[in-house]
């Protein structure tokens, strides 16, 4: 009997919760606040207490400090520079001609060491800023020399704006650059002497495309003393012993050790200062025995006259003679070849005595 009861006391208390009783408070999970809900009010929905769900940021790449991602690397890569042509460094303008200008040191300001020849060429420019500049000007104004001839040629050359032939004689180096509108014959070296010195031969010679310049030459002067840079010891020595207006008696005396190879010959002379200089220079070929002591006598009225008084110098041309035909008792090992230095002897024609 008693269990009977028991089970319906939970029977009713079950109905009731599943129905529902106003005013009456029941009990509901944990999670949940207990509320309470007026009579006639509808129950308000329950506010969700756990948090929402949260959109998980999406993962960024991780890069250390300083690089840059893939895609900001094909941004930023520069693009490769086009290949340029290489420039042209001497741009020269010529007229070829049967005339051959020669500028001493004294016509391009004292900016040049020796005489610079233009050989058959004519209205000779150089582009300077993009101005065509008279050569003999940039020269002068020394807007160009011959060390910087030679760098921008060598860079022509390797460019293909021109071509080279290397030259030499006695250890002294000279270069030929053949460009369409003339020849540029450049020597920048370092010549060592007969007497131990070294000179640093510093030129360049223009000449129209293909002509040939004397480039093989050695003749170089101090300008002080008008000797040649590269004078061998012929121990030769010269005395005036009698002049006049019309000629002179000179006494030349070779003795000592010499740095003669061969035979020593007058080949030709010329008087300075004279009248008619450089018209003409009359043929000699007189030999100088060695170690021996000789005159010669000169008569120079079929060139230059009569001279006035005055003082004047006297220039011969000597030769070193190897050849067989001129120097039989020389060795003949040696080879067939011809050296010539200048000796210049200064004299005074005195006025004549009056009666």
């Amino acid at each position: 009997m008693r269990k009977r009861l028991v089970i319906s006391v939970f029977a009713i208390l079950l109905a009731l919760s599943l129905v529902g009783v106003p005013g009456v408070c029941y009990a509901v999970s944990d999670q949940a606040e207990p509320q309470t809900t007026a009579p006639g009010e509808q129950a308000p929905e329950t506010e969700q207490t756990t948090a929402p769900t949260e959109k998980v940021p999406e993962t960024e790449e991780t890069q250390a400090p300083g690089e840059t991602t893939a895609d900001a690397r094909e941004e930023t890569t520069p693009s490769e520079p086009a290949e340029t042509e290489p420039q042209q460094m001497l741009k020269f303008s010529a007229v070829v001609s049967k005339k051959t200008q020669t500028f001493y040191p004294s016509d391009l300001n004292d900016k040049t060491q020796w005489e610079t020849v233009f050989k058959h060429l004519d209205k000779v420019t150089l582009e300077i800023g993009g101005e065509a500049v008279p050569m003999e000007k940039a020269i002068s104004e020394g807007m160009i020399n011959s060390a910087t001839l030679l760098c921008y040629a060598r860079m022509d050359a390797e460019n293909g704006y021109c071509t080279v032939t290397p030259l030499s004689k006695n250890g002294l180096s000279a270069f030929v650059f053949q460009y369409p509108e003339l020849d540029l014959w450049i020597r920048y070296d370092v010549y060592e002497t007969p007497d131990g010195k070294q000179h640093v031969i510093d030129e360049f010679n223009l000449s129209a495309p293909g002509e040939e310049l004397n480039n093989r030459r050695t003749a170089y002067y101090d300008p002080e003393t008008r000797e040649r840079l590269e004078k061998e010891d012929w121990a030769l020595s010269f005395e005036v012993q009698k002049t006049s207006p019309t000629g002179l008696t000179l006494s030349i005396t070779q003795k000592g050790v010499a740095q003669q190879l061969g035979n020593l010959f007058i080949r030709d002379y010329t008087v300075w200062e004279a009248e008619n200089v450089g018209d003409s220079l009359p043929w000699m070929d007189r030999k100088i025995p060695r170690n021996t002591t000789t005159k010669l006598n000169i008569d120079w009225t079929d060139i230059f006259g009569e001279l006035q008084p005055g003082d004047y110098t006297l220039q011969l041309n000597i030769y070193d003679d190897t050849t067989k035909s001129a120097s039989k008792d020389t060795s003949p090992l040696l080879p067939d070849y011809t050296v010539w230095q200048e000796y210049y002897i200064p004299f005074t024609v005195e006025a004549p005595e009056e009666k």
